[in-house]
């Protein structure tokens, strides 16, 4: 591990790009709604948490640890904009600490839809 960051061999990124993955929120909402707090968790078969990042666009959604129920629901997030975004799970580049990631190509990205 360098920088706090896992260093991960080609051969396994590339096995971990084509694993199950899923993210999963509280009471399996089809759509959010903007200034209400949803728990949220994620996962990638095979791929411990700290193995990948969770990401959102900011200005689009407030995320944070849940302190409440870390164990069943690590994340929170709070969206701030109406529309249709995207969580990210971002993959490190193999033997690297680059999370600067593009979108679609070693990401794992699933869209929600934010109503007023």
């Amino acid at each position: 591990m360098e920088g706090g960051i896992k260093s991960t061999p080609y051969d396994v990124w590339v096995n971990m790009q084509k694993q199950p993955a899923w993210i999963e929120i509280e009471g399996h909402p089809k759509v959010l709604k903007v200034g209400q707090e949803y728990k949220l968790r994620t996962y990638i078969e095979g791929v411990m948490p700290d193995g990948y990042e969770v990401m959102t666009n900011s200005e689009f959604f407030r995320l944070y640890t849940n302190e409440v129920d870390p164990e069943r629901f690590p994340l929170t997030i709070i969206p701030e904009k109406v529309g249709e975004f995207g969580i990210c799970l971002l993959l490190p580049e193999p033997d690297t600490t680059d999370l600067k990631i593009i979108i679609g190509k070693k990401t794992l990205l699933f869209p929600i839809i934010v109503e007023e």
